[in-house]
């Protein structure tokens, strides 16, 4: 008889906290829902070199959504690692289940 060897189980995951998840909903969810809100800022008072409210505070916005989605990718990395260490362990996963013979 043959002995073959035995498969290395399946890396684990980081358990996520839950204020971390509402901290990225929170900082994904803002700068999107919040220009959706249309009556909060359709006025022309106060106007900025001449250009009202209306028009300067979405482009407000932009900077302030790029911030916020800077910082939910920091606090995804911080949890889930770096790019490339994710994809390294999706690819050892993977390799895993072909080992095991479950999933091919």
């Amino acid at each position: 008889m043959s002995s073959a060897p035995e498969p290395s189980p399946a890396p684990r995951r980081r358990r996520v906290g839950a204020g971390t998840v509402a901290l990225i909903a929170v900082l994904l969810g803002l700068p999107t829902v919040v220009p959706l809100l249309v009556p909060i800022y359709a006025r022309m008072d106060p106007e900025l070199w001449g250009v009202p409210f209306f028009f300067w505070f979405q482009f407000a916005v932009i900077p302030v959504a790029a911030v916020c989605t800077t910082l939910a990718y920091r606090a995804v990395v911080k949890v889930e690692g770096s790019p490339d260490e994710v994809a390294a362990r999706a690819e050892r996963t993977a390799r895993w289940k072909d080992d095991d013979g479950r999933q091919s």
